[in-house]
């Protein structure tokens, strides 16, 4: 078995990740969707900022069936957006049967970013695997040839294209790490 074919197994590691990070955002758009079948919406006040230098997250509260339910709001913000003040009126959508565990924002980016990031960055991952398993397999069966006598035989040009191969896919694997490390870090 040769390099190209080992490391054709990436890719299926790819396209498990991806179809991991797809369920994951179709959970949640699952859960935005009963919200949105079975949710009451009302107003709700941000009685407080949560810091954690440089981004902040509001805490809201509302009333439902007159108790006082606070949240946590669910995304984290840079503070050059401002996004939320101390006593802002915002939108609120809640499940009557548990309030306090369903309660959030009421915004475009509340409730999409859940669903969607992961779904989007699954598709990119799932494709990468793909494109790369695919890719490696055509190589591998060249090299193959190469050795059997089929195919004429360039001695560099296989290394010169694994190693360009091995720094793409050590990017995308970086690049996949640097935004989960963001996304931990802002939400």
């Amino acid at each position: 078995m040769n390099a190209y074919k080992n490391a054709s197994y990436a890719g299926y590691a790819l396209y498990f990740f991806g179809i991991v990070l797809i369920l994951f955002g179709f959970g949640n758009l699952m859960i935005e969707q009963e919200l949105d079948r079975n949710g009451v919406e009302t107003t709700g006040t941000v009685f407080e900022l949560e810091v954690n230098e440089p981004y902040r997250q509001a805490w809201v509260e509302f009333t439902a069936d007159g108790q006082t339910v606070q949240f946590l709001d669910k995304l984290f913000w840079n503070q050059d957006f401002e996004k939320y003040q101390v006593g802002d009126q915002v939108s609120v959508i809640y499940e009557p049967a548990d309030p306090q565990g369903t309660a959030t924002i009421n915004d475009f980016f509340q409730r999409n970013t859940a669903p969607w990031w992961p779904s989007i960055l699954g598709l990119v991952v799932f494709f990468t695997g793909f494109f790369m398993r695919r890719s490696m397999l055509k190589k591998a069966e060249i090299l193959e040839g190469q050795q059997k006598g089929a195919i004429a035989v360039d001695p560099n040009a296989h290394k010169q294209s694994l190693n360009r191969i091995m720094l793409i896919t050590f990017g995308v694997i970086c690049l996949i790490i640097a935004i989960f490390v963001v996304a931990l870090g802002t939400g």
